[in-house]
């Protein structure tokens, strides 16, 4: 085991569950990668993107918006196929079902998590072309993840980056 310390990566919930899954010596079924090699050397290879979002399974209904971040941005995507005053049920963790409603208006937002990171200037007009490379690596990694086409499709177009 390597000293304290602190790890400036990129992680994401799935990988508290492959962690939690190695650790109990169990094969793991998820698409998190185990925090356990960060414990035992320096160095490790890691992604340099995380993804954080809702539930994609019906696309971009009620606003759903999800966060693209790498070390350096953070890009929050809202596609042109918004339902903006169309409400539609859902089923949450939970599985009781919910109502998603937008909140506001609905638009694509990138932040500098070096110069902002509390993430409270949103600088997508300035740096449009950043924001399109991160977006296509969000279609990608649905691509990756065998998502059908009907989840990816309203990404394809996303509102401030596309139009």
């Amino acid at each position: 085991m390597k000293e304290q310390g602190t790890i400036e990566e990129l992680t994401q919930v799935p990988d508290v569950t492959a962690t939690i899954l190695e650790l109990a010596g169990l094969g793991s079924s998820v698409e998190g990668k185990s925090l356990l090699p960060f414990a035992k050397s320096r160095g490790v290879p890691w992604r340099d993107v995380a993804i954080s979002t809702p539930s994609l399974i019906h696309g971009a209904l009620g606003g759903v918006r999800p966060t693209v971040t790498t070390k350096k941005w953070s890009l929050i995507l809202a596609s042109t196929e918004t339902a903006l005053g169309k409400e539609e049920y859902t089923m949450m963790v939970d599985g009781k079902p919910r109502l998603l409603r937008p909140f506001g208006k609905v638009e694509s937002e990138l932040y500098d998590l070096t110069s902002d990171p509390k993430q409270q200037i949103n600088v997508l007009n300035e740096n449009k072309e950043v924001a399109k490379e991160i977006k296509q690596r969000f279609v990608s990694e649905l691509t990756r993840l065998n998502a059908r086409q009907a989840v990816i499709h309203p990404w394809l177009n996303c509102k401030g980056l596309d139009l």
